[in-house]
């Protein structure tokens, strides 16, 4: 199923947190998660700008957003006025 945002806010797909060695519990991860990730859609009032941020990996905003779980897949949607830096390689 897609999940599509409402109005101008943005799905990203965030990296957890993660260690070779240890075992992080998945709500710890999720608390300390980088605040970055991959935009993977757009509502249809953001600006035409943030529209071209679907699949470009960006820093947000520390404290935006909210981890969400749907058909047993987590994302997270922030506003479009939590993007910080889009990262380029």
């Amino acid at each position: 199923m897609r999940l599509v945002p409402f109005w101008d806010y943005l799905i990203v797909e965030r990296e957890k947190l993660t260690s070779s060695s240890v075992i992080i519990p998945e709500d710890s991860a999720k608390l300390h998660a980088k605040n970055e990730g991959v935009v993977t859609a757009v509502g249809d009032h953001c600006d035409s700008s943030v529209k071209a941020l679907i699949g470009k990996k960006v820093i947000f905003k520390q404290h935006s957003g909210n981890w969400m779980k749907h058909d047993d897949e987590d994302f997270f949607p922030i506003h479009q006025d939590d993007i910080l830096v889009v990262v380029q390689k």
